[in-house]
């Protein structure tokens, strides 16, 4: 569910006024730019994608109270 709303709104383009949903859409788009840059520097851009990945999880996980699953 919210990763369709990060979708969502990020394919909007307009301003996001909630600050989380502000910084999942960030995240997203980061992880987006790192995985077109794995062509070019495979293993670096992965492990940099799955850091923040695990970053959106944890903020997710705090906000609705239990732990996603894998």
């Amino acid at each position: 569910f919210i990763e369709n709303l990060v979708k969502e709104e990020r394919e909007k383009r307009q301003t996001v006024n909630d600050p989380v949903l502000n910084c999942l859409i960030g995240v997203e788009e980061t992880v987006q730019r790192l995985m077109r840059q794995e062509l070019l520097d495979g293993e670096r851009a992965l492990e940099r994608a799955q850091g923040l990945v695990q970053l959106a999880s944890e903020i997710v996980e705090t906000l609705v109270g239990e732990k996603l699953e894998d």
